[in-house]
């Protein structure tokens, strides 16, 4: 899952507008900078709300193995864990965005939510639901980073979270465990994938700012990530 920042830069009321954009080419957002603190651009909701339905759908044919009962069970869990996973990383990094006075827009990628259905039905999965473009001053590397670091830092919370309600013996519900471990195991691959210092993924963002925080934060995705495997529903 590629959830990203991009930087446009200053200029242009429609962005982004180039042909490597096409999807994203038909929405305006220039309406909500006068206004202030943690907003959404018209038609952002629905941009969300569809890439998280995409999303939650891809998730729930992974985990169903291709199994309609199954999935009638795995499609509710993921719009639960997924849409808590993917709205808190990209809202995360509006936020902070917001917060240092920039135009912060999340666009969905309806390419990559529909190889990522077909993916899944293949048994694996790899997206690129879309990502939160931001452009106003020029940003310093502290900030570009911390930004980055608040999606992978909203998964790994969300991952205790979860774990600490599927080790819990007074939540012995198996509904509520299944749900709990489904949603762990998801935070924790979203966590650790956009860890990867490379480009386009929020790792190589925190690497080029601090090299310690990035090593922190990839021991704990990667160790969170191996639990996963020893945890059984």
């Amino acid at each position: 899952m590629d959830f990203k920042i991009k930087t446009k830069p200053e200029g242009r009321q429609e962005w982004p507008q180039t042909p490597a954009d096409q999807n994203f080419r038909d929405y305006t957002y220039y309406q909500h900078r006068h206004k202030k603190g943690f907003n959404l651009a018209p038609g952002e909701a629905l941009e969300i709300g569809i890439a998280w339905l995409i999303l939650s759908l891809a998730f729930g044919i992974l985990y169903s193995n291709n199994d309609i009962d199954s999935f009638k069970l795995t499609f509710p869990i993921s719009l639960a864990t997924v849409g808590l996973g993917f709205i808190l990383h990209e809202l995360g990094h509006k936020y902070l965005a917001q917060h240092y006075g920039l135009e912060a827009i999340f666009k969905a990628n309806y390419r990559g939510l529909v190889w990522a259905v077909f993916l899944s039905l293949a048994g694996f999965i790899l997206v690129t639901p879309g990502g939160v473009f931001i452009r106003g001053q020029t940003l310093t590397r502290q900030q570009h980073g911390k930004i980055a670091l608040t999606g992978p830092l909203m998964n790994l919370l969300l991952g205790v979270g979860f774990l600490a309600i599927y080790l819990n013996p007074y939540l012995n519900i198996r509904i509520l465990s299944i749900a709990s471990l489904l949603g762990y195991k998801i935070n924790a691959w979203i966590s650790l994938f956009n860890m990867i210092p490379a480009q386009g993924f929020d790792g190589k963002k925190i690497l080029e700012w601090n090299v310690i925080v990035y090593a922190l934060m990839a021991a704990l995705t990667g160790g969170m990530y191996l639990l996963s495997y020893t945890l059984k529903g």
